[in-house]
């Protein structure tokens, strides 16, 4: 299915080191945090077309939530639990690229920009919250 691909909050560790890739940071600097499990959940069950099965693993330490669309496009969240459903978690992924961008697109106007780090080896890639691709977009000139 393949490579894990691990969410990250953007703090100035991150950043720094998005710095260093020469990878562009959101403008304005917003606050990010890691989502929730039930965020999470609410996330992928808010993709159009896509369908969303969860499940627990037995000692409730691990959670997975399934997405598969009509056109055989899928994608998997491995959510490590917490104590509580409402505490930011560890998180990552599995499929679709397109697909998990879609979901973390759906957190960030709750979590704040988030980054996304893939076991391939490819450069992060910072999902920005809306407004802050507003701004961007904004700042941009044609010639």
């Amino acid at each position: 299915m393949g490579d894990s691909i691990h969410l990250f909050e953007l703090n100035e560790e991150m950043e720094q080191y998005l710095v260093k890739l020469e990878v562009p940071l959101p403008q304005p600097r917003s606050a990010s945090r890691m989502p929730t499990p039930a965020e999470l959940r609410l996330a992928a069950q808010s993709i159009p077309m896509a369908r969303a099965s969860i499940s627990s693993s037995p000692g409730g330490t691990l959670d997975a939530i399934d997405l598969d669309t009509p056109h055989g496009v899928g994608a998997s969240i491995y959510i490590s639990r917490q104590d509580a459903d409402d505490q930011p978690c560890r998180v990552y992924f599995k499929g679709a690229p397109e697909l998990i961008v879609e979901v973390i697109t759906a957190l960030t106007h709750r979590t704040g920009p988030l980054v996304l780090i893939f076991g391939s080896g490819a450069l992060p890639l910072v999902i920005f919250t809306e407004a802050q691709l507003s701004h961007s977009a904004s700042r941009l000139t044609l010639n």
